[in-house]
């Protein structure tokens, strides 16, 4: 992990036998490079970076990066108080809606 606290990145090798890569631009890479970081760490540093920046709109109903961050540390403190953890299957059925 370096000093900035973002782990560097994993490679993801996508297998070369995959059919599509017959039909594969030239110069587009094959692989991509994933930081190792949970995925609430990058709300998370979108909440530190623009706080009063909409990060979800739905109607005329705005959400900023901070209150979606508040809330989703909401959801997992519930999900934690009824004894859902790492590793764990939860699944969520919702309409897109700001709900």
């Amino acid at each position: 992990m370096s000093n900035s606290g973002i782990s560097q990145p994993e490679k993801y090798m996508i297998p070369a036998d995959r059919p599509w890569f017959k039909n594969w631009p030239d110069g587009v890479p094959r692989s991509l490079d994933y930081p190792v970081e949970p995925l609430f760490r990058f709300l998370s540093n979108a909440a530190d970076k623009w706080p009063d920046r909409t990060a979800f709109t739905c109607r005329d109903r705005h959400l900023s990066y901070s209150s979606l961050d508040e809330l989703s540390g909401k959801l997992a403190s519930c999900l934690r108080a009824h004894r859902i953890g790492k590793g764990d299957r939860v699944m969520l059925f919702l309409t897109n809606s700001l709900e």
